[in-house]
């Protein structure tokens, strides 16, 4: 087998994490180096090194990008006579690079993505193939102090005098693969109550900000947004329990859940739907609960902090999919 030349990109570090609410006065400082092994003696004409932030929107049948950061490094390539021979030895350069604290965090949403690369090329004469490289890197964005007031983790309440119920869950924070706990407690106000059955599910809500053109005005934005239904479930009561825990797993494949995100463009955002069903008598009641979360990578939910005590919130709940039976 043929020795095969090496041309990489190397990061001391790939992700960078901060909260929403301190990156205006912050700044990562993005090291690494580029590193040569040519498998022969060869000539180059130019080794250069890019940094590119993109947004990428798919529209319909339409592709809108914006650039929106850049920065470049020529190692060779800058002088009159630009070729440079090399020997079969390792060559390496380093580099570094404060970038600001307030761009965007990456997107991986279902029609948009938000991404850092790096690309890296060794030109060579005619006779020679170029040398290329990429690798891409993360910024993250933990869920700040100043935003948990947005929040509820428990919802209380009677429903016309007959039942009182306590449904919470244990934390804002999860990730993908995560078991989401439904802990409720009821206490019945009159007989007779019988509780039939508690669903959940849960719901993923994009909004894309497009940016389009209007020639000679200025840039302007499409607002679409788009929800679906990720995963839902349904456990059923045949004895007359007041108090326990039902859970609801988050898929673990980045197709079926998109993490979130808030950026000028793209936000996506998570909601746990709970449905208590109950028969008092003759009449059916139904009491709908709705609770935030926040899904992120692992290695961010580990910045965020201990939940606070949150008064409960109550919204409606909108119409869930077909339950699965467990």
């Amino acid at each position: 087998m043929l020795p095969r030349t090496l041309f990489r990109i190397e990061l001391d570090q790939e992700t960078f994490s901060g909260g929403y609410d301190d990156q205006d006065d912050r700044m990562f400082l993005v090291t690494g180096k580029l590193t040569l092994l040519p498998a022969f003696a060869v000539k180059f004409t130019r080794i250069k090194l890019e940094l590119i932030g993109k947004l990428v929107i798919r529209q319909d049948l339409k592709r809108v990008q914006k650039v929106f950061y850049q920065h470049h490094w020529i190692f060779h390539g800058q002088t009159e006579n630009p070729q440079v021979f090399m020997k079969d030895r390792l060559y390496s350069y380093p580099f570094r690079l404060p970038i600001p604290g307030d761009l965007p965090e990456s997107v991986d949403a279902q029609y948009a993505r938000i991404k850092y690369k790096f690309k890296a090329t060794a030109e060579a004469p005619l006779y020679i193939p170029n040398l290329k490289a990429e690798k891409e890197f993360f910024i993250s964005r933990s869920m700040g102090s100043a935003l948990y007031l947005m929040f509820n983790t428990k919802s209380q309440g009677i429903w016309h005098d007959t039942l009182h119920y306590d449904i919470s869950i244990r934390t804002l924070h999860y990730s993908t693969g995560s078991r989401v706990f439904i802990d409720f407690n009821l206490e019945k106000l009159a007989e007779p109550v019988q509780i039939n059955f508690i669903g959940y599910s849960l719901k993923e809500r994009t909004l894309y900000r497009i940016p389009v053109s209007s020639s000679p005005g200025p840039l302007g934005t499409t607002v679409r947004e788009h929800s679906r239904w990720i995963q839902a479930g349904v456990s059923f009561f045949k004895e007359n329990v007041v108090q326990g825990t039902v859970s609801l797993t988050i898929p673990k494949s980045p197709r079926k859940v998109k993490f979130d995100c808030a950026t000028e463009n793209v936000e996506v955002n998570h909601t746990l739907h709970i449905k208590l069903d109950f028969k008092h008598g003759h009449q059916v009641g139904n009491i709908p609960v709705v609770f935030p979360i926040v899904i992120k990578p692992a290695s961010v939910n580990h910045m965020a902090n201990t939940d606070p005590e949150i008064p409960p919130l109550y919204d409606p709940l909108d119409t869930p999919p077909p339950y699965l039976i467990q």
